[in-house]
């Protein structure tokens, strides 16, 4: 089907635009993406390197961290030492639970500062790599951490 020339030059109309000439304002569904997309935040991650290699790292430290709990969750003790800070004894002690919430913690540090990309992919670059290196780090703190823990009660 060949279109005409005036039939090529016309744009099709988008909902946005739809709802301008009615009246009607029309809000995105997630305001927190509105100033990005989710293309220029995967644009924006992938071109850059620092970003893109702090992503890896940090995913491949969280599947670590998977793995090590699951292989060794059967030979830990139910009550493991994580808050060196108190006197040396019982009160040092966290239940198996609380040991686990770390790497949750780190996930949901992991999904902030994504949603950060996307809304500020193109504006702040530099604080987005101080935002996913700090993020690499914590990772990759935690991951020594547990691994030391989880070695000290298995063997």
């Amino acid at each position: 089907m060949k279109l005409s020339q005036q039939q090529r030059g016309k744009r099709m109309p988008t909902l946005r635009r739809l709802g301008s000439q009615a009246g009607v304002t029309i809000e995105p569904a997630y305001p927190f993406l509105s100033k990005g997309s989710l293309g220029s935040a995967y644009t924006a991650m992938w071109s850059d390197a620092v970003l893109r290699s702090s992503f890896i790292l940090t995913f491949s430290i969280f599947f670590l961290l998977v793995l090590l709990l699951v292989t060794t969750l059967a030979k830990l003790p139910p009550a493991m030492p994580l808050l060196y800070s108190l006197p040396w004894g019982n009160d040092q002690l966290v239940p198996l639970r609380v040991f686990i919430i770390a790497p949750l913690a780190l996930v949901v540090m992991f999904l902030v500062h994504l949603l950060l990309l996307i809304r500020l992919a193109k504006q702040y670059r530099v604080l987005l790599r101080l935002l996913f290196f700090a993020n690499t780090l914590g990772a990759v703190l935690l991951l020594i951490t547990r691994v030391k823990i989880v070695f000290l009660m298995i063997g």
